[in-house]
């Protein structure tokens, strides 16, 4: 006989209460829907699983479960836990059998079933044979308890230490309004971390995002500022610009380290004041944008080659994340995988690679880190699935050079853009100085003046007013 369930599904029944619930006879409850996740009974006595329907169609988000000291393990696949070798997660808990649970996640939690333990598992203080764990809800396997935390929203999938501490870093900087400035290679996943920390950090705005590196030299002021209507031909209204439609959320500004030295100083005055003053506008309007800043590049190195500003560097880095690459966390490499596969499998069913296979994949540095490792996966799918093999992964992969100060890309490009670039490259070898800068480039100082005038180049001497040795 089963009693009357708590509305709760994971809060057991107080002992005053089952003593008047109304016994409910097993025959009736309604669990020959296999296929459906079940649900833990309010009471010790219930061992019979009963099962409800969820809503399918919803791509499943892996969840996280953490233990008491803090290590965590993230839930996209099944895992089989126990004081066995042969395990997923392996707890050395001498209270814990070697066969203890599976767990299953699924889109309203993870599913639960003991596996013949000696001492039992525990959904929120009731033993369960069958149960599902929601959100915030415990699991205790022996003498080790266990919390389920929020779903894995953003794609910072990774259970090594380094992907721990980020997101533990993400949960303490996401309340500040402080600027955060995201360091990493490319590929990395900057712009996910910058989505973490907007939305743990609860404002009401969007998340907007600018590539720096992208936007038109003659428009940038434009559009990180807005202008008003008549402020410059072809401004027939007035346009708010990023700030402005940023204005009470998060202003994610990706490749930091390619905005121009020239306006570098308005993007300081508005992190310091808090204000922005569009073009053609004759006063200053107040904004609330949170700043995540992102790059690849050495900015210290830039700060002290005079290449970007000393203290808009520091005003940026109040909070710093920095994303480690793949190749210094070769154990996430099998865990993005499989996470991978799974997303893969609406689009390519049974697409799937065996465990042993997947280990076969940490042997790679994959110098372009997740994003190459997700495309790698991607088209060895579609060429060689369902069932993958480390060799398709790794087969037919494009290993490209990174660019160094030395070369500039050319094909598909404006000349006057290539030609900023080469001088850019230029002053950086020289650190800023024009007459050593003109002698790499076989050219007069006098021309080389005269062409950063033209293309709107910056030097030490415009932008702070220094003398610039020559």
């Amino acid at each position: 006989m089963l009693r009357q369930r708590s509305s709760d599904p994971f809060v057991a029944l107080h002992p005053a209460q089952r003593a008047h619930a109304a016994p409910i006879p097993v025959d009736s409850v309604p669990c020959a829907a296999h296929d459906a996740p079940p649900v833990p009974y309010g009471s010790h006595g219930a061992l019979t699983p009963l099962f409800v329907t969820h809503p399918n169609g919803h791509q499943l988000r892996p969840w996280i479960l953490r233990n008491s000291d803090g290590n965590e393990r993230v839930l996209a696949r099944p895992l089989r836990i126990g004081s066995g070798p042969d395990n997923d997660w392996v707890l050395t808990d001498r209270y814990i059998s070697q066969q203890h649970a599976l767990l299953v996640p699924d889109q309203g939690g993870v599913q639960v079933q003991d596996r013949g333990s000696r001492n039992g598992t525990w959904v929120n203080g009731v033993r369960i044979r069958h149960g599902e764990l929601r959100q915030g809800g415990t699991l205790r396997l022996g003498q080790t308890e266990l919390r389920l935390i929020q779903p894995l929203t953003t794609g910072l999938i990774g259970q090594s230490p380094a992907m721990v501490r980020l997101r533990e870093q993400i949960g303490r900087f996401a309340p500040s309004p402080l600027p955060v400035l995201v360091l990493g290679e490319s590929g990395t996943g900057k712009e996910l971390v910058a989505k973490a920390l907007h939305i743990e950090s609860g404002r009401r705005g969007e998340l907007l995002t600018v590539n720096c590196g992208a936007l038109p030299r003659e428009l940038i002021e434009s559009e990180l500022f807005g202008h008003e209507r008549g402020a410059f031909t072809g401004a027939d209204r007035r346009h708010l610009g990023c700030f402005g439609e940023a204005n009470g959320g998060t202003l994610f500004l990706d490749e930091i380290g390619e905005l121009p030295l020239e306006l570098q100083p308005r993007l300081l005055r508005a992190l310091e004041s808090r204000t922005i003053r569009p073009v053609g506008a004759t006063r200053e309007v107040p904004i609330d944008v949170r700043i995540v800043a992102a790059t690849h590049r050495d900015l210290q190195q830039a700060v002290h080659k005079g290449l970007f500003r000393h203290d808009l560097y520091y005003r940026l880095a109040g909070l710093t994340v920095d994303i480690p690459p793949l190749r210094q966390r070769p154990t996430d490499i099998a865990v993005l995988a499989r996470h991978f596969l799974h997303e893969a499998a609406s689009e390519l069913p049974g697409l799937s690679m065996a465990d042993d296979e997947l280990d076969l994949l940490t042997r790679d540095e994959w110098p372009g880190n997740v994003r190459e490792l997700k495309m790698a996966l991607l088209r060895a799918g579609h060429l060689h699935g369902p069932v993958l093999l480390a060799k398709d992964v790794l087969a037919d992969r494009t290993r490209v050079t990174a660019q160094t100060d030395d070369q500039v890309h050319v094909r598909g490009r404006r000349l006057i853009d290539i030609e900023r670039d080469i001088l850019r490259a230029a002053l950086r070898h020289a650190g800023g100085n024009q007459r050593a800068a003109a002698e790499l480039l076989d050219l007069p100082k006098s021309s080389l003046s005269d062409r950063l005038r033209r293309l709107g180049i910056a030097t030490k001497r415009t932008i702070t007013g220094e003398s610039a040795s020559d």
